[in-house]
């Protein structure tokens, strides 16, 4: 939440990585997806807070083709 008279955060905003996962996507995710059955996804999940209180968790599987380069692989 913002102020909204100096834009400035009422509260600390906090984004963790829980999860990021190179995998083979489920049927499911691939119909979603428009991607053929089993091709690569990758799986993303983070806890956002705000002063330390849980607020979201977010999961988002993403076609691997289409975002390969903003993953960094060991």
């Amino acid at each position: 939440m913002l102020d909204r008279q100096s834009s400035v955060p009422l509260y600390q905003q906090v984004k963790q990585w829980l999860k990021m996962e190179i995998r083979e996507g489920t049927h499911f995710e691939c119909e979603r997806l428009s991607i053929p059955n089993g091709e690569t996804v990758i799986e993303l999940r983070r806890l956002r807070l705000a002063d330390g209180a849980p607020m979201v968790l977010e999961t988002a599987v993403l076609p691997f083709a289409l975002c390969h380069s903003l993953i960094e692989l060991p």
